[in-house]
Order: structure tokens, then C-alpha cells, then sequence
């Protein structure tokens, strides 16, 4: 017995000393130092800026550099490297801490997490900048022209997939957003309430959540419903964002459609509320409020009315925390009603969700 523990912690030793070097050779423990002279506010940028992007408790680190333009390329490079960086530091000292404790699963976790940060940091520091000009909204090329092919991949998903791509398909949500949890519930008059938190928010931007109602009679709704069990009224969905890339990578291979992702789902939704509000006005607000903007102009990286399908019949209201700034043009009015999920939520509250 003794024996089969020491071969366990030799072999822990030598995975050890290997990332201790590949670290030294890439170049992470010379960051991981000029990193502590930072200051707060740049440290605090960087660790706003990977939050989404590094995430040590998957093999592949995150997403990272994935779908970053040639303008934001530099900036998120560094926050990469800087965090990728740190956080192999902590998990040393934590592996450190475990072994003089005597916690060999706690070193080893701690281990794998210093793995992980210096492959994540090498991956970032041999990633080559994309072209400035490609611009931001590549992925609105990627909406395919057939009129099923949202339907043809939630078909071809696994049980354990369609859950994501059920809600995907229907409000277009980011997978970060889907890794915090998408909360879907039963409203009134035969609606399904999507409320999804934001996880691209600040004090300035974004919306911190957003509900917005799904007819329980489209195909969209109906994929929905499905996820609720019968005698509940409501359900989280919720997967990982690297999880998801991994499952388009699956369902592309299965349906034949190159180049779809989930932010194709992302265009194609707000393709579908540009034919439904129109692109200006009030109707550029309910679009923002739908995709979780803060400001109307951010829809202009995103899908363009000509590309929807049914022009978002399936989607009846919608409701986000934060007011949309004013951003129309002078001499327009606010001639179109507001259009809030509120009105269809169960309950006595009749203002519907509130924020922070």
C-alpha cells in the first residue's frame, strides 16, 4: 500500500516539475512577476477583460482568443497572459499548501489548475492577430439561408445538447450567459418566459437580465416547454460555454451546416427582431433590450433584417432592467408601444422582473 502511494506522489512530483518548466520556458513565472507591479486599476481591467475568456477548470483553458477582432486583439491578448499568469501563481502556492498540509487531492486539483494556466498562457502567446479590418460581426456571415436550420441542428443534438440549443434558438442569448444559468418558466396566455442574466455588464453597459417572452405554440416555444417538467413550472438551463463550442463542432458534423456556432443563433435572433421592431426609434431599443444592450448602436455588429425567417413572430414581449439609452436620431418620436414580458408573468407583481 505504501508503495502504490509513493509511485502517487512521484508521478505528482514529476507532473509538477514539468509544468514548473514549461512555465519557465514560456515565460509565465517571468510575467507572473512584473504582473505584482501593476497597478489596481489596470489589474482590475485585465481581470474584467479575461473573466469570460480564461477558464482554468476546463481542459481547454476557455475560450480565450476565440472571435476576438483584430482591434481588441493586443488588449485581451495582455489580459489573457497577465491572468493566465496570476492564476498559475495561486495554483502553485495552493498545490504548495495542500502537500504541507498532506491534502494530495487538494494538490493535485491545485496541480492540474497550474497545467491548465500555462497552457492557456502558451496558446495565447502564439495566437496571431487577426486582420484589423475583419470586422466584429464575421459571424452574421455564418446564417445559413435555409429556412429550417435551426430546426435541423436542435433535431441532431444529443439529449444532453438540446437544452442549450433549445434556448439558443429561441432568444439568442451569448454562452456565457448560458453558463450563468437561463432561467425558463411558464407565464400567461400560453407563453414561455426566458429570463437570461447578462454577461457582458458593467455599470455603463448591458443589461444585468432581460425576460423575454416565447409563444408556446412556435417550434421555438415548443423546444422550450419540453425542457419543463410536467409538474413544474419552470427550469435552468445552464452549460458551459467550452462545452457548447465543443457541441457545434458535433452537430456540424451531423448536419452538414459549415460554419454555424451559437452566435450564428445569436445573428439570426437579432435578424428576427430587426424585422419585428425595425432598426431605428423605439424599435432599436426593444432590439437592444432583447439582446441585452445597453445602447442601440451595439446591434449594429449583429444580424440584419433580410436575414430573418419569420420575422420574430415567435416572440411576443420584452423586458430588460435597465432603460436603453437615448440614441435616435433628432425629430423622432416614440410613436411605438412598448412591448413588456411583464404583462404575461404569473403573479401579483405587475411590474415584472425588477433589477438591481
Amino acid at each position: 500500500m505504501a508503495s502504490g502511494t509513493d509511485e502517487r506522489k512521484a508521478r505528482l512530483f514529476a507532473f509538477i516539475q514539468q509544468t514548473t518548466k514549461r512555465a519557465q520556458a514560456a515565460g509565465v513565472v517571468e510575467r507572473m512577476k512584473a504582473g505584482r507591479t501593476v497597478s489596481e486599476k489596470t489589474a482590475k481591467t485585465y481581470e474584467r477583460n479575461a473573466r469570460t475568456r480564461l477558464d482554468l477548470s476546463s481542459d481547454g483553458g476557455g475560450r480565450l482568443l476565440e472571435e476576438v477582432s483584430g482591434r481588441s486583439f493586443h488588449a485581451i491578448r495582455a489580459a489573457l497572459l497577465h491572468e493566465a499568469a496570476r492564476l498559475y501563481g495561486e495554483a502553485r502556492k495552493a498545490a504548495d499548501d495542500a502537500n504541507r498540509a498532506g491534502d494530495y487531492a487538494g494538490q493535485v486539483e491545485a496541480a492540474k489548475r497550474a497545467r491548465r494556466a500555462v497552457e492557456a498562457f502558451e496558446g495565447v502567446s502564439t495566437a496571431k492577430k487577426p486582420p484589423t479590418e475583419t470586422p466584429k460581426n464575421t459571424k452574421r456571415k455564418t446564417v445559413p439561408r435555409a429556412e429550417d436550420w435551426q430546426a435541423r441542428l436542435y433535431e441532431a443534438a444529443t439529449p444532453a445538447q438540446k437544452p442549450a440549443v433549445a434556448v439558443l434558438w429561441a432568444v439568442g442569448c451569448r454562452p456565457a450567459e448560458l453558463e450563468m444559468g437561463v432561467d425558463i418558466r411558464r407565464g400567461k396566455k400560453g407563453v414561455i418566459l426566458v429570463e437570461v442574466p447578462g454577461a457582458k455588464v458593467s455599470e455603463v453597459s448591458g443589461q444585468p437580465r432581460r425576460t423575454i417572452g416565447i409563444k408556446e405554440e412556435t417550434p421555438q416555444g415548443q423546444a422550450l416547454a419540453a425542457l419543463i417538467e410536467a409538474d413544474q413550472k419552470s427550469a435552468t438551463v445552464k452549460r458551459r460555454a467550452v462545452r457548447i463550442r465543443q457541441d457545434f463542432q458535433d452537430l456540424r458534423e451531423k448536419t452538414g451546416l459549415q460554419n454555424v456556432s451559437a452566435y450564428t443563433f445569436r445573428h439570426a435572433f437579432a435578424a428576427d427582431m430587426k424585422a419585428k421592431f425595425g432598426h431605428s426609434g423605439p424599435g432599436a431599443e426593444k432590439v437592444a433590450e432583447a439582446m441585452g444592450h445597453r445602447v442601440t448602436k451595439s446591434q449594429k455588429h449583429y444580424g440584419n433584417a433580410k436575414q430573418s425567417k419569420d420575422g420574430g413572430k415567435s416572440v411576443v414581449g420584452v423586458h430588460a432592467v435597465r432603460p436603453v439609452k437615448e440614441t435616435r436620431p433628432p425629430g423622432l418620436t416614440k410613436g411605438q408601444p412598448s412591448m413588456r414580458a411583464a404583462k404575461f408573468v404569473k403573479g401579483p407583481d405587475p411590474s415584472g422582473p425588477s433589477g438591481p
